[in-house]
């Protein structure tokens, strides 16, 4: 008689090709589930039985204490901050390799960022007509405690006072004020700022106005009446948008009979 007996007294190797494949190192993101892959060699006596796993704030070593079995792929949810998955094969003698693989940081910040505060005008105030349509608008930077920090504002302008705005940031980081032609309008027109962080969360919507920018406030009210030349008198402006700094504002008339006095309502 006879019997086989197998002796395995050599650690598994280390899986290889370690990534995640729902998110990038060193990348910002708020998604808390993320999975890892890797591609585990053979152990070549008894075979690989399985891992233990240690996700922290730094690559380290787990215990010696399996976690999962002999599968390729781990799930799970993180909470805020920067993280390393660590793993280290066992075989099915119940030998562990001495080290570990690692991957990461992977970065998440679930926080909002703050919204802008200190919203005014630096051209315009609020309610107060004015003639000019580019207004520039200035803020306090918001900040973000969530770790990833500002990347940008997106502002918009329109007629409602209470828009939240959505799509993609227009203003940088690093601003605190933006400038834009609003076109001239009759209707008040108000500003929103909303801040967004470099893992994707938006903060609160920041409101300011309403702005009454109107270009084409001149108008010519009356209908002039045929004189006793057989001419209909008219009234006109040189284009220019009435100012008291400016003062080169210019009502005039035509088609009046000469040499006669007259009166201009303005």
């Amino acid at each position: 008689d006879s019997v086989t007996v197998y002796v395995d007294d050599t650690p598994p190797p280390l899986p290889t090709n370690l990534v995640s494949s729902t998110h990038t190192v060193n990348t910002w993101t708020n998604d808390t589930t993320i999975t890892y892959t890797w591609t585990q060699p053979a152990d070549n006596v008894s075979g690989v039985d399985g891992y233990g796993v240690f996700t922290s704030t730094s690559a380290g070593l787990p215990s010696a204490s399996k976690d999962i079995e002999q599968v390729t792929s781990f799930n799970e949810t993180l909470g805020q901050g920067s993280w390393y998955f660590n793993i280290r094969p066992v075989d099915n003698s119940g030998n562990w390799n001495a080290t570990h693989a690692s991957v990461g940081p992977f970065r998440i910040d679930t926080t909002d960022p703050s919204a802008a505060t200190g919203l005014a005008s630096s051209t315009h105030q609020v309610g107060v007509q004015n003639c000019s349509t580019s207004v520039t608008v200035n803020w306090n930077a918001a900040s973000d405690s969530g770790g990833s920090g500002v990347a940008g504002y997106l502002g918009v302008w329109n007629t409602s006072p209470a828009t939240v705005p959505v799509g993609i940031a227009n203003i940088a980081a690093g601003a605190t004020s933006f400038n834009a032609n609003i076109g001239s309008s009759t209707s008040a027109r108000y500003f929103h700022l909303r801040t967004l962080d470099n893992a994707g969360n938006w903060g609160a919507t920041a409101h300011f106005g309403p702005i009454l920018a109107n270009a084409s406030s001149v108008v010519v009210y009356c209908t002039g009446k045929t004189n006793s030349l057989g001419c209909v008198p008219t009234v006109a402006t040189n284009g220019v948008q009435p100012s008291k700094s400016a003062g080169n504002f210019t009502v005039s008339c035509s088609q009046v009979i000469n040499q006669k006095n007259g009166l201009l309502f303005f």
